[in-house]
């Protein structure tokens, strides 16, 4: 089995898409091959809040397992310059290496690339020849300053030394490649129509061509009538612009399945040839004056957004059934109940035993140990969820062993995606990909990363739980006695007021001298005085008794409820945190409804909670209670104002 580790900087960008896709193509008829894709921004990366923390996805992916790597090195010299990704990628170059876009000039290197030189001398020659155009600017990207913007900037020069035009600098416009970059230029130079001294420009990009079609007809200024418009790329963006924009067309699906071809052809050994030149095409439409030609890239757009909103649909979905899950176990229950909406058949999970701190500054260190926790297979259906999985050094290894003997992921096309909330790293996910709807499943990953590390702290939580159990017993051996009986409310079989305040003080200084931290929930019935006016006591002693039972259901067996009054609970939870307080409400809120069913009640069961954390530095429980009262009140408001809206 031969392993091969793909890079890109992210899976959204329209460029990595199409390239991945061609890679992907080709990668689906080559058995005996297994392909990890990773988005992995980069490291110390100052964009967003927490993008550096995917650079693990590289460092896990430079192991001895695998045998080459395709680097899409176009996605980051947008981002970093050639030196220092060369820097960056350093440990990679020890390993075959295709690069896509550009040579590196390393020992081991291969790459594919374009030659626009021949494309720009067409589309100047058509320009000249068709259009008699005889002054031309050039809208490049030298505010970036990458290779590709060099190698256009230089080609377009080269074009027209060749067809004897003039290459005046003055009519040189500089972008970064974007639309935005575009108009800002165009802002500062050219106030009217009669500030046009040229026939056509010819952009280094199609998104600054469309910058400078929306800025010109903002001017009244008529394309192609007065001024003529190319791009470069044939994104999405030339084919819908109205007019359409004649670009010159880099074929990048087929230089990713090029690429993938050439990473193939090197498990041989044999001598290769380090450079495969894929060919560009020319896309004449209206932006240059020609009328333009039925191409396949309408249908692929027009497909692409039945498929988007199709894709929306489901990852809406899957984030309101995974957010209501707490424990591993439940997260695996739902999982594969809305497997089928993935853009992935299987998924696995490694987490490290304790997770760990990862500040922007700071260099990902691989750790020298991982844990398997969970595998889910949507096709067959299977799934493997332990708490004390295999361990393996994921230098040596992306999977464990057992994986490898029992064939558990076998050839194919998968995602490897580092799992981390903020600032904290847990380990990785490895899925199987379905199709390449790159961009989706990097949705759908974000949040399943998300649910997978709140649910793996709740699990560790739960197991804490059962230790403070039996240090309890411990306590009570040493002459601390909580008098349950004597402090427990006849009604309800919970803990009463007195009870309930002096347990809930003990424990939560226990828990923090313990070095945890928790919540204090203060919980009212809805409409008890209307229930006994309405339906009597009877009936107000029932709601009473079956509010008990739902709070007892929605919390843990490991969290104390107590009554604090005739309609007033306490809770206090060790270990759970505030991102909880809504599964808590929604559990609650679907266990009052059904019971209100089940018991055939005149009326609807209704409770309002309010929660305060607890900490180290904050354990004074009357204190908290008071605060949980507040968010209560709060609560209050906006269930008003909610029935207000009705």
């Amino acid at each position: 089995m031969k392993n091969i580790a793909v890079f890109t900087y992210n899976f959204t960008v329209e460029y990595s898409i199409s390239v991945l896709k061609g890679i992907y193509e080709y990668f689906e008829k080559c058995p005996g091959v297994r392909v990890f894709y990773a988005q992995t921004k980069l490291p110390n990366s100052g964009a967003g809040f927490f993008e550096y923390q995917y650079w693990a996805a590289a460092e896990f992916l430079n192991t001895n397992s695998i045998d080459e790597v395709i680097l899409l090195s176009n996605s980051y010299f947008y981002y970093i310059p050639r030196e220092d990704f060369l820097k960056t990628f350093q440990p990679f170059f020890n390993k075959p290496c295709v690069s896509v876009g550009f040579d590196l000039q390393k020992k081991n290197t291969y790459y594919t690339a374009t030659e626009c030189k021949d494309a720009y001398d067409e589309i100047v020659g058509h320009m000249k020849n068709q259009h008699g155009c005889k002054r031309f600017a050039f809208f490049s990207a030298n505010q970036v300053g990458s290779a590709e913007a060099v190698e256009r900037y230089e080609a377009y020069k080269a074009a027209l030394k060749k067809h004897g035009l003039e290459f005046d600098e003055k009519r040189v416009f500089d972008g970064r490649f974007t639309s935005n970059s575009a108009q800002e230029e165009l802002r500062k130079r050219i106030k009217s129509e009669e500030d046009i001294d040229f026939d056509v420009i010819i952009c280094a990009n199609d998104l600054m061509a469309v910058g400078c079609i929306d800025y010109f007809i903002g001017l009244g200024i008529s394309i192609p009538e007065k001024v003529k418009i190319v791009g470069f790329d044939n994104t999405s963006h030339a084919a819908l612009c109205n007019p359409g924009i004649t670009t010159i067309d880099p074929s990048i699906e087929m230089q990713g399945r090029d690429a993938a071809e050439m990473a193939v052809s090197l498990f041989d050994k044999k001598k290769k040839e380090r450079r495969h030149v894929t060919p560009l095409q020319i896309r004449y439409r209206r932006s240059c004056g020609c009328n333009g030609k039925s191409d396949s890239r309408y249908m692929d757009i027009y497909r692409n957004l039945i498929g988007y909103y199709d894709d929306m649909t489901q990852i809406d979905f899957i984030f309101d059934f995974l957010k209501g899950a707490s424990s591993l176990t439940e997260i695996a229950n739902s999982i594969e109940k809305v497997g089928f909406q993935f853009g992935f058949s299987t998924l696995s999970v490694f987490m490290y035993d304790e997770p760990f701190e990862l500040e922007k500054k700071d260099a990902f260190e691989v750790p020298n140990q991982i844990r398997f926790v969970m595998h889910l297979d949507f096709d067959k259906n299977t799934r493997i969820v332990v708490d004390d999985g295999e361990v393996f050094n994921p230098h040596e290894k992306i999977l464990p062993d057992f994986f490898e003997k029992d064939g558990i992921l076998n050839d194919g096309q998968f995602i490897l995606q580092p799992v981390f909330l903020g600032n904290y790293q847990y380990g990785y996910l490895v899925c199987r990909l379905r199709r390449s709807s790159f961009g989706v499943n990097s949705i759908v990953l974000k949040i399943l990363i998300t649910v997978l590390a709140q649910s793996y702290d709740y699990t560790k939580t739960l197991r804490r739980a059962k230790f403070i159990d039996s240090a309890n017993h411990m306590l009570t051996n040493h002459n601390i006695d909580l008098k349950i009986k004597s402090s427990t409310d006849e009604l309800t079989g919970v803990l009463n007021r007195r009870g309930f305040l002096n347990n809930a003080q003990k424990i939560i200084s226990f828990a923090t001298d313990l070095n945890m931290a928790g919540l204090v929930f203060f919980a009212d019935l809805d409409g008890l005085k209307k229930i006994n006016d309405n339906y009597g006591h009877e009936y107000g002693d029932i709601a009473i008794q079956l509010q008990t039972k739902v709070l007892k259901e929605a919390f843990r067996q490991t969290d104390i409820v107590g009554r604090l009054s005739g309609d007033e609970f306490g809770v206090v939870s060790i270990g759970m945190a505030m991102d909880y307080v809504d599964v808590v409400r929604k559990k609650v809120e679907v266990l009052n409804k059904k019971f209100t069913e089940e018991n055939k009640l005149p009326f609807e069961l209704s409770i309002s909670i309010g929660a305060a954390g607890f900490d180290a530095n904050d354990t004074n429980l009357a204190e908290l209670l008071k605060r949980a009262d507040a968010d209560l009140y709060e609560q209050k408001k906006i269930h008003h104002a909610q029935q207000k809206g009705q």
